[in-house]
């Protein structure tokens, strides 16, 4: 089951305060994040109290695939943190990976969750940077892609950034301090539509698992 280790222990430790990197909160950089690197207090207060790094492994554990938590970072996203799968054929990614907003499954799916004025200028943003050779974003397709992701509440992408890999993932609620998160998990494309029903339920566990902690969070003012 999803989440057994990843309740909220009290501290063993009382972490130095005077150790707590900078968290910098504009538009275009995601704080540092690596976050098994933060140590794992930093993890449960980002996420109002949940250990998320634990949820990521009994995901991976739960489905047998890489799972992945990735965010908005200006115009790209970014795979904030990874836990790979023991499969020797895997969805080898490391944290820190960037993919394209517009084009990649995590990137729509972050989209999906913004007002169509913003999602317009995000496309205008695109284009103007674009290479000569890069052909315009079909604003067309695009919102109507985002609109099935919303209709069915998860988002897939099968080959569409590396050939041969399937990912599935889902929006998290905001986090305490505003930041928007996806979860998802990847893997070969024929092993992940395999157990895809499994594996949108297993996620969709996680995100409620990340909802109640949230909401508690809000609540208590965590």
């Amino acid at each position: 089951m999803i989440g057994q280790r990843s309740g909220h222990p009290a501290r063993e430790v009382e972490p130095c305060r005077d150790a707590t990197p900078t968290l910098k909160r504009s538009r275009t950089y995601l704080p540092t994040m690596r976050i098994a690197l933060l140590g794992s207090w930093v993890a449960t207060d980002l996420f109002g109290g949940l250990n998320i790094l634990r949820v990521m492994e009994d995901l991976r554990d739960a489905t047998g695939e890489t799972v992945v938590l990735a965010a908005r970072s200006d115009l790209q996203v970014q795979y904030v943190h990874v836990v790979h799968s023991n499969e020797a054929l895997q969805f080898a990614v490391a944290p820190g990976t960037l993919r394209p907003l517009a084009t990649s499954g995590f990137g729509r799916l972050l989209l999906s969750a913004e007002k169509t004025a913003d999602i317009e200028a995000t496309i205008r943003r695109i284009d103007a940077r674009r290479a000569s050779h890069e052909a315009k974003i079909n604003q067309r397709e695009l919102m109507a892609d985002l609109e099935a992701v919303r209709d069915q509440g998860f988002a897939t992408s099968d080959s569409r950034v590396t050939p041969g890999v399937c990912t599935m993932g889902v929006l998290l609620l905001p986090t305490p301090f505003g930041r928007r998160f996806a979860l998802g998990v990847g893997g070969p494309s024929a092993r992940i539509s395999s157990k895809s029903i499994a594996i949108l339920g297993f996620l969709r566990e996680a995100a409620k698992i990340f909802e109640t902690a949230v909401k508690k969070a809000r609540t208590t003012g965590a």
